[in-house]
């Protein structure tokens, strides 16, 4: 004859933490499920919370996760990007922040055709724009290009050179400078797409860098 046996503090409390998180899960999937019927987007604070939670995920469940959706169930992107490999790579924590913005360089010289793309992010400590792959800085002023295009929040070209600024949750938190590149010349949903995920890669990455 069996008799039940009484789970141990512990393991009580183990099992409430994962019901309350698949609990969690099951929701968000419901709540997305019923955007995606209504061709709903998600919004900057949505976006922002889940790229929190991103954070979080094991790198490798993450990688696998994505590598197991397929080509063509993920973002567009880019046609050449490994979606897997990006996110792992821009999103763990404790990455340098060196190497985080090279690879977002990287991903928006494909995506604007540019031989040379640099991101500066806004340092609120000392209002100047840094550029941590090359150790350059801008001011935070009219006088050049892109802290006007910061200031200002429009797009501008001078002398070939696009000024794109970056926004996350409304707000202007950084600048592409992209070298005989055109947002025209491409396609626009892919390089709105772009700049959004750089936008909120950046943003999760100065995170991390301080609460290191």
């Amino acid at each position: 004859m069996f008799t039940q046996q009484r789970l141990l503090p512990n393991t009580q409390e183990l099992l409430k933490e994962t019901n309350h998180l698949c609990e969690a899960f099951a929701i968000s999937e419901s709540i997305l499920a019923r955007y995606q019927r209504n061709n709903k987007q998600l919004s900057d604070s949505e976006k922002k919370a889940f790229a929190s939670l991103l954070l979080r995920v094991p790198h490798d469940f993450l990688t696998e996760t994505v590598a197991s959706l397929g080509t063509s169930k993920t973002s567009s992107i880019g046609p050449t990007t490994d979606l897997g490999s990006l996110i792992d790579n821009v999103f763990g924590f404790g990455k340098p922040l060196k190497d985080v913005f090279q690879l977002l360089n990287q991903e928006l010289g494909n995506c604007l055709n540019s031989p040379r793309c640099r991101v500066y992010y806004l340092d609120p400590t000392d209002n100047l724009l840094k550029d941590p792959v090359y150790a350059t800085a801008s001011t935070l002023d009219e006088t050049t290009p892109l802290g006007k295009a910061v200031l200002t929040g429009i797009q501008r070209e001078i002398a070939g050179t696009l000024y794109l600024p970056l926004s996350f949750e409304g707000k202007v938190i950084a600048c592409v400078e992209s070298a005989w590149g055109s947002p025209e010349k491409g396609d626009k949903r892919r390089i709105k797409e772009t700049l959004q995920f750089v936008a909120c890669a950046m943003h999760n990455a100065i995170e991390s860098e301080r609460l290191r």
